[in-house]
């Protein structure tokens, strides 16, 4: 699907990547970006969900801001810098789940970041970590720092200002029981 469209593929990918660790289905895939690695000498599918750990941070970054509840703000700023660096189910399970809204403005915005990252034909060249240790993975190591590595901050930064924004904009937050 990826050679029909990397754009449609990537949001895609970026959107509905939360969806599939909710159902713990995101391990499922991590021997298809092992065979694309080894395959291909990088992987341009499976990593446009770089973008998702990111805008999960900052649309709950949003909520914690936002937020009248101190059970919700305790819950919140945890849980956004977790995401941050790639574990984002505190942030699902936690905040943007219970909320609702903000799981939608979350796939939305990751699936705009998979979009980008689809177009610009961002390439991941090794296994890296999540979150912010997964950059040093777009570096191409031919040549340094290319479209890959520019890419995936252009498409990070867009969906996380994206993220915020709308859910600054359109939550109200509601009390969970």
């Amino acid at each position: 699907f990826h050679n029909f469209s990397p754009v449609i593929s990537g949001a895609l990918v970026g959107g509905l990547w939360q969806v599939l660790v909710m159902f713990g289905l995101h391990q499922g895939i991590t021997p298809i970006m092992i065979l694309n690695l080894i395959t291909n000498g990088y992987e341009n599918v499976i990593c446009c969900m770089q973008a998702v750990p990111f805008t999960t941070c900052a649309v709950v970054l949003a909520v914690y801001l936002k937020a009248k509840s101190e059970k919700l703000k305790k819950i919140a700023l945890p849980a956004a810098i977790s995401s941050f660096f790639g574990v984002s189910e505190p942030s699902i399970y936690g905040v943007t789940l219970p909320q609702r809204t903000p799981f939608f403005i979350t796939l939305a915005s990751a699936a705009v970041g998979g979009a980008i990252m689809g177009l610009l034909d961002v390439k991941m060249y090794t296994f890296g970590g999540m979150g912010l240790f997964a950059f040093p993975a777009y570096i191409n190591p031919a040549v340094g720092f290319d479209m890959s590595f520019w890419g995936v901050l252009i498409a990070v930064g867009v969906a996380m200002v994206l993220g915020f924004t709308l859910t600054m904009l359109l939550w109200k937050e509601k009390e969970v029981k």
